[in-house]
């Protein structure tokens, strides 16, 4: 990620930051350090425990961010959502299932 690289908001990030009590910052960081997935035209990014730099570990704002996930467009500029779920990368990590319906004959 380029230092130079542009992040836009939109309305429904900014609202889910206020109600996380995430910082643009901190959205940032989750960017910069936490793994990168690609799922359905979608970039995941997570921020593990084991993504943080060994020297970030004390910092208990940044120990509080680890579980987080900031959901972006396929460029990565658009940032739409932000999750703090310790579980979400379980869910994220793998494609859902077609729903099967079964035909009435």
């Amino acid at each position: 990620m380029s230092a130079y690289t542009q992040f836009y908001f939109t309305e429904h990030a900014k609202l889910r930051c206020s109600q996380r009590n995430v910082k643009p910052e901190e959205v940032l960081y989750i960017i910069q350090h936490g793994q990168k997935q690609h799922r359905t035209g979608i970039r995941y990014y997570i921020l593990r425990r084991r993504d943080v730099p060994y020297e970030d570990r004390a910092d208990q704002r940044i120990a509080q961010l680890i579980g987080s996930s900031v959901l972006t467009d396929k460029d990565g500029n658009v940032i739409i959502t932000v999750r703090r779920n310790a579980d979400a990368w379980k869910k994220d990590r793998r494609k859902t299932k077609y729903a099967r319906c079964s035909a009435a004959a």
